[in-house]
């Protein structure tokens, strides 16, 4: 179990496998623009060096902020022509580009036991209301602790907060959506399209962010995608459905 002490933790129910979901109706607010002065990885890396030394050393509670000093504008929220809502490019990105942080409003400790619920710790930066409300669990990013699979914990994005640019990677879709098959034509179709269609990657940034980088060169107003994995699709309603 991971050690949260110094935030108040709320009990949710959902699947630890969870991912970020394609389909929530709420108007984007996201300014649009871009600019020469936006971060890059390597002067975002000293920003969340700094609000380490700022907290303490302790990369939960920056994993857990959203900082007002981070400066991106390179992607907005739109209309997805596959699933409601999706992420698109405020300006051509060459590969390698950061594009914008999945937030972490919410990080989830995945208990070793089956029969308790897993607890959810919130951020300073969300409202009560925010972590009542009726938030769809599939806004979760699930990871391994520092590469321990034994550890899982997870991070919540809520989708009703999209009106900073420099998080909204929990509003970015996955390029395939399941089409109801066997399990096996499921898995074949999707191994085959998502890789292909992804234009980007989740890449954690000294154990306290984690970004979305561009796998290639994207234009401007297109679609950025990422590949969830079959494991996401494996557990949603309906899978393998005939």
């Amino acid at each position: 179990m991971f050690a949260f002490s110094f935030l108040t933790a709320t009990t949710v129910a959902f699947a630890a496998s969870s991912r970020q979901g394609v389909t929530v109706p709420v108007p984007t607010r996201t300014t649009r623009y871009s600019s020469s002065s936006d971060d890059t990885i390597e002067s975002l890396t000293d920003k969340l060096q700094q609000a380490l030394e700022d907290k303490a050393g302790s990369p939960f509670q920056v994993l857990n902020s959203r900082l007002s000093s981070i400066s991106l504008h390179r992607t907005h929220v739109g209309v997805s022509p596959i699933a409601g809502r999706g992420l698109f490019a405020s300006c051509n990105c060459p590969a390698g580009t950061l594009l914008t942080c999945y937030p972490g409003d919410g990080i989830v400790d995945f208990d070793d036991d089956d029969d308790e619920e897993p607890q959810v710790y919130w951020g300073d930066h969300t409202k009560q209301e925010e972590q009542d409300g009726d938030w769809d669990p599939d806004y979760l990013l699930s990871m391994n602790n520092n590469g321990n699979d034994d550890e899982m914990m997870g991070l919540v994005g809520l989708p009703s907060l999209d009106g900073d640019s420099a998080y909204l990677g929990h509003l970015c879709n996955d390029g395939t959506f399941h089409i109801p098959m066997t399990v096996k034509e499921i898995v074949t179709q999707y191994l085959n399209e998502s890789p292909d269609r992804a234009n980007a990657m989740e890449q954690s940034i000294l154990d306290c962010h984690m970004v979305l980088v561009s796998t290639r060169d994207i234009s401007k107003d297109e679609e950025i995608f990422l590949c969830y994995g079959p494991e996401y699709w494996m557990q949603r309603p309906g899978f393998g459905a005939s």
